[in-house]
């Protein structure tokens, strides 16, 4: 169970409501600007472009996974520099900036189509399905009884059992 704008339901995912001010402005400009001061937002907005990269002017190949881990563990070590920003093309590629868009430094360019990318599509897939069953099985350990009642009242502060009062006519003048 957790609480969410003052009511509690089970597993709440947070809302940008549930966001601190000025992390919620922050969130707000980079939005509308795609300009985002950590690695971890731009990656959120390229894997739904690209689920492969290649570190540029290397062959080295990274998949979802390992460049979550690389960005969680960048953005950690690395605070955002002001001017600093991170842009992500249309194809998914994510590159770096210095106070102006058009002096992108990229960083990671989506992988090209064909068998080696498939192979790796194919190893993250299972990955991601053992990361599942590994935490299913943590879940169904813990044993946590459920709660009482899944869904709040449909009117907070009124018992389920009453029912509201009746809306007034529409106004006929």
């Amino acid at each position: 169970m957790e609480t969410m704008n003052g009511q509690t339901t089970p597993n709440a995912a947070p809302t940008l409501a549930d966001l601190p001010e000025d992390i919620r402005k922050q969130a707000e400009e980079a939005f509308w600007t795609g300009h985002y001061p950590y690695l971890m937002q731009a990656l959120t907005v390229a894997m739904s472009r690209c689920q492969v990269w290649r570190l540029v002017n290397s062959d080295e190949v990274f998949t979802l996974v390992e460049v979550f881990n690389f960005a969680k563990d960048w953005d950690e070590q690395h605070p955002p520099k002001e001017g600093e920003f991170y842009l992500v093309s249309v194809e998914g590629a994510i590159g770096l900036c210095c106070h102006v868009e058009y002096t992108v430094k990229w960083l990671f360019t989506p992988m090209e189509p064909g068998a080696e990318r498939d192979a790796l599509l194919q190893d993250m897939q299972q990955q991601l399905e053992k990361m599942a069953a590994e935490e299913e099985g943590v879940q169904a350990a813990a044993s946590v009884p459920p709660a009482e009642s899944a869904t709040p009242p449909p009117f907070p502060g009124v018992p389920p059992t009453m029912t509201p009062p009746p809306f007034p006519p529409p106004f006929q003048g």
